[in-house]
């Protein structure tokens, strides 16, 4: 969670628009709404995406890809 913080904070110090959601059960479609607007409102051209290990979430992968996907329509 520190990390978070910090890294949310550089970003913030550097003027860069920030999106954090923590993982729900079933909620992979309503993240993937609110990140397509927020996208579409920031005009975010280079998406960086960021997570725990593998290790510490061992489902953290699929998750994304299941948000990055409905994303791209």
């Amino acid at each position: 969670m520190l990390r978070l913080h910090w890294r949310r904070q550089q970003a913030l110090i550097k003027k860069k628009p920030v999106f954090v959601f923590v993982f729900q059960l079933d909620r992979e479609r309503q993240t993937a709404e609110h990140l397509r607007q927020w996208v579409i409102d920031h005009q975010i051209k280079i998406l960086n995406v960021a997570g725990p290990r593998q290790s510490q979430d061992s489902e953290a992968g699929a998750q994304v890809y299941a948000i990055l996907k409905d994303l791209a329509g």
